[in-house]
């Protein structure tokens, strides 16, 4: 996916299960970097979420295109970890700032994704590499399914570098959940 000047996915570049767009709230570089690193690498700083969902919500207060998905009533929906790295880090960072910006604007939040395996992180491949890397690693429990169904979701994440997970979280939303939208909701976005 190729950055936009709205935010929305170029109808040219849409397919069926694709991400209907993205909100990224700051660029990756110089503090908003070292903030995430803080908060996802050890020494594993949890309390980071305050900082980073205020400045999220800041970022939102003033994005036309989040109050227009809003007023679709979205579930927000955090990519999930694999067990193995939640056990190790003791948190889902993209959980605990979903959890927050979902709860300051007064919406739904769920974690109905799941991952199947554990991956390589994906910062440690490259661009190319990132698809091929999750594909197929997501997957929605039947319980789960009927709360999705018709339903605009808001896949929160706390980076988007090439996009494949967020990409990959839309099209399992879409094609097993029915969820009539996917959009992506990042803290921060590489370009």
């Amino acid at each position: 996916m190729h950055p936009s000047v709205s935010g929305m996915t170029h109808p040219k570049c849409k397919k069926q299960y694709a991400l209907d767009g993205l909100i990224a709230c700051f660029e990756y570089k110089t503090i908003v970097k070292k903030l995430i690193y803080k908060y996802k690498y050890k020494p594993y700083i949890s309390d980071l979420k305050t900082p980073i969902g205020t400045l999220m919500v800041e970022s939102l207060n003033e994005n036309e295109l989040f109050y227009s998905i809003t007023n679709h009533n979205p579930l927000f929906v955090p990519v999930p970890l694999s067990i193995k790295r939640e056990r190790e880090r003791g948190y889902n960072q993209s959980a605990l700032i979903a959890e927050y910006v979902a709860q300051y604007f007064n919406m739904n939040y769920a974690s109905l994704l799941e991952r199947t395996k554990n991956t390589q992180p994906q910062y440690q491949l490259k661009k190319d590499q990132r698809r091929s890397n999750v594909s197929g690693v997501f997957k929605i429990a039947d319980r789960d399914k009927k709360q999705i169904f018709g339903r605009t979701i808001v896949v929160v994440d706390d980076i988007a570098t090439s996009c494949s997970t967020l990409a990959e979280c839309a099209k399992v939303l879409k094609r097993e959940g029915k969820a009539r939208a996917v959009w992506g909701l990042v803290f921060a976005r590489e370009v």
